[in-house]
This record gives C-alpha cells, sequence and structure tokens, in this order.
C-alpha cells in the first residue's frame, strides 16, 4: 500500500481544518469539523 500513490483533497482538509485565508491572512474557524485536531498541531504546548 506505501507505494501506491494517492490523490489528498487538500482543500477539503483545510475546510475541515478550519484553516482559511482571508485578505491574505491566515484565519483559524474555531467551530471546524478538526479545529481540535489543528489546535494540537499548531499548539507551542510540549509535554
Amino acid at each position: 500500500m506505501k507505494d501506491v500513490p494517492v490523490e489528498a483533497d487538500l482543500a477539503s482538509l483545510w475546510r475541515r481544518l478550519g484553516v482559511s485565508v482571508a485578505e491574505g491572512t491566515v484565519v483559524f474557524q474555531a467551530d471546524a469539523p478538526l479545529a481540535a485536531v489543528r489546535a494540537a498541531i499548531t499548539s507551542t504546548y510540549f509535554h
């Protein structure tokens, strides 16, 4: 399976993560379905 290329729908992923661009600025949407995942990825807190 790892040797088979796949298509990634990045537009859908950004939308579900709640990441968009408005007037040249990245905007995070807290109510997005995967907002908690995005918050964990972008957090500066390390264990």
